[in-house]
């Protein structure tokens, strides 16, 4: 239900408040300077973000293997925009496309399309053909994860 501005002046003054109001006066008698800011009661009761209005539920071995992993800024967004497409509607995978995460991570397309690529290369996601995009999904064993570090370093060979 919405209330009028003066109405929602009401409920937060109470009554001698809204007495108050209705005069001008404080409750001392005292003129009134400065007028209230009124404020709706939805802005009131949600004073931020509100768990109500959705969440990501992740293990914690899940995210602490993510806090651990050596991952580039365009990796690190990436993924997490993959996280809020699927684990944030309660989803395991999701069918996405490089538009969908890069208009959640503020990224050309072109980058998140390379980036989905090392991700996928580094075994931190998979991805399969989907009916839209490609369904994509975070490998929850962390331990198959291949350490950027490993995919620089170059066989050596022995002898000679």
């Amino acid at each position: 239900m919405d209330f009028s501005p003066e109405q929602q002046a009401l409920v937060f003054a109470g009554n001698e408040g809204a007495d108050a109001l209705r005069a001008g006066t404080h409750a001392g008698g005292d003129q009134m300077s400065v007028a209230a800011r009124v404020i709706s009661m939805d802005e009131h009761r949600k004073p931020g973000p509100q768990l109500e209005d959705g969440y990501i539920r992740i293990a914690n071995e899940l995210f602490d293997a993510v806090l651990r992993f050596r991952f580039t800024l365009r990796q690190q967004k990436v993924l997490l925009g993959i996280l809020r497409k699927t684990y944030g509607y309660g989803k395991k995978e999701d069918d996405l496309s490089a538009s969908q995460i890069g208009a959640i991570v503020c990224m050309p397309r072109p980058h998140v399309a390379a980036t989905l690529v090392e991700l996928e290369r580094l075994r931190v996601i998979t991805r399969t053909r989907g009916r839209y995009g490609m369904l994509t999904a975070i490998n929850k064993r962390h331990q198959e994860w291949i350490d950027p570090d490993d995919t620089l370093k170059k066989p050596t060979t022995k002898g000679k």
